[in-house]
C-alpha cells in the first residue's frame, strides 16, 4: 500500500466531469497541492501562473490564468467536498491515453522546488507514475523534457 493511495486508489468520486484538458491540468494541480513536508495531505499552495504557462506549452492550447483560477476553484471544492482522490478519479476518467504523458510532465513540473525534488514529491511521483501505466523509460523521457522547458524558460 503506497502513502499516496488515499489519492491515487482511492474509491471516492464526485459528480463533477472534466474535459481532457481540465484533466491534466487537475492530476499537476494534486502534485502541487500535495503537501509533501506533512502528512502528505492535500493543501499546499498551488501557482496559477506558473500551472497556467505550464500547461499551455505542453498542451499547445491558450488557457488564460483567469480560467485557470476558476478550475483551480472546481478542484479546491471538489477535494473539500468528496476528497482529493474524487479529483484525482474525475481526472483519470477523462484523461485520454495520449494525454497522459502531458499529465504526468505537469505533476512532475509542479514537484520541482527551485529545481530539486523534494523526497516525499519523488515518491508520489513513483507512485503516480505507476497509477498512470507510464513505463520507467518514458517516466525519465518525460522528466527530461520538464526540465528542458524549464530550463528553456530561466
Amino acid at each position: 500500500m503506497g502513502k499516496y493511495d488515499f489519492i491515487l486508489n482511492s474509491e471516492e468520486e464526485t459528480e463533477v466531469e472534466l474535459d481532457e484538458t481540465e484533466a491534466v491540468a487537475a492530476i499537476a494541480y494534486i502534485a502541487g497541492a500535495v503537501d509533501f513536508a506533512t502528512d502528505g495531505g492535500v493543501g499546499a499552495k498551488v501557482e496559477a501562473e506558473f500551472l497556467q504557462g505550464f500547461i499551455s506549452g505542453i498542451l499547445s492550447e491558450d488557457i488564460t490564468v483567469e480560467y485557470l483560477v476558476e478550475q483551480i476553484q472546481v478542484f479546491k471544492d471538489i477535494i473539500d467536498e468528496a476528497g482529493p482522490g474524487a479529483l484525482y478519479n474525475a481526472a483519470y476518467n477523462a484523461l485520454p491515453e495520449e494525454l497522459v504523458p502531458a499529465a504526468f510532465m505537469g505533476a512532475y513540473a509542479m514537484c520541482l522546488i527551485d529545481g530539486d525534488l523534494p523526497d516525499g514529491a519523488a515518491k508520489f511521483l513513483v507512485e503516480l507514475q505507476e497509477s498512470l501505466e507510464i513505463s520507467d523509460e518514458d517516466a525519465e523521457e518525460f522528466r527530461n523534457q520538464v526540465v528542458a522547458i524549464l530550463e528553456g524558460e530561466e
